[in-house]
């Protein structure tokens, strides 16, 4: 199973440490739970980073999988902040292991 390090950037004001380790977790979490498997995750999030980096056209698969992820990844960012006012730069910070 693939592990989930999720790093919380430009956190919404006034959220403590505590807050944002919670909020870090709570997004890694539910961004695991919207794919089958750890490979499906894997592949979505290869797929998305490879979209981002924009150096090579992606198959009709790899774009359906970019945004598999993309859409995950809005998924778990809203409901994890959840309440919080988060800032234009607010974002997280996925890493697969």
């Amino acid at each position: 199973m693939s592990s989930i390090s999720a790093t919380l950037r430009d956190a919404p004001n006034k959220m403590s440490a505590e807050g944002i380790a919670t909020v870090e977790q709570k997004f890694s979490n539910i961004l695991a739970k919207q794919f089958h498997s750890a490979d499906q995750m894997t592949r979505a999030h290869k797929a998305y980073q490879a979209a981002i980096e924009g150096d090579v056209s992606l198959s009709t698969t790899a774009q359906q999988l970019a945004k598999s992820f993309a859409d995950a990844y809005a998924k778990a960012t809203q409901i994890a902040l959840g309440g919080y006012h988060s800032k234009e730069d607010t974002r997280f910070d996925v890493r697969l292991t």
